[in-house]
């Protein structure tokens, strides 16, 4: 496997961000900006990612965004919330993750969300939410190999329940720090 790290979003990587666009989008996956208008504003949505640490929009909570890099590729992104609201407790959890459908199935998952639970660490959370909805088997894996104990699920309204899971981040905090060069 690649030299994997998480990168806080550049620009350095538009050409590859936007195609992770394109693949989450054919797979039916929401987005926060479509692939036109990254074209246009690809500064002005890095930007935009990187004030969610510090001034998040109302009703928000901060929040640290990263781009799962290999071989200067983007193959994943991740959030790392700095503290939870109310919905985050009960669906969200601190921290989020996926990877590009062409890129799964090889490990990146784990690796980003052992980075991520690095990175909470960091932030000066002990103890990590996590969550996944109960039939997303991959990320199940993923969690639990990652130390992750199923508190319930939860309804979440739709057609399945969200499993909420804790994770000790402490065993990750080496794991955020970023590759020698």
């Amino acid at each position: 496997m690649a030299q994997l790290f998480l990168s806080p979003p550049d620009v350095i990587y538009q050409a590859s961000y936007i195609s992770y666009v394109r693949e989450m989008l054919a797979e039916g996956s929401s987005v926060e900006w479509k692939p036109a208008m990254l074209e246009r504003h690809f500064a002005q949505y890095v930007q935009m990612l990187l004030s969610k640490a510090t001034e998040p929009a109302a009703g928000m909570v901060a929040q640290n965004d990263y781009w799962l890099i290999a071989d200067s590729e983007v193959v994943g992104r991740c959030g790392v919330r700095h503290e939870l609201n109310a919905a985050l407790l009960r669906y969200g959890g601190h921290i989020s993750y996926d990877v590009r459908p062409s890129a799964r199935r090889r490990g990146y998952g784990l690796r980003q969300c052992q980075l991520a639970l690095g990175k909470a660490h960091d932030l000066g959370i002990t103890r990590a939410l996590i969550t996944c909805d109960d039939d997303n088997l991959g990320s199940i894996r993923i969690i639990e190999s990652c130390g992750g104990v199923l508190q319930d699920k939860v309804d979440n309204g739709r057609h399945t329940t969200t499993r909420r899971y804790w994770v000790d981040t402490a065993r990750w905090a080496e794991q955020a720090q970023p590759p020698t060069i």
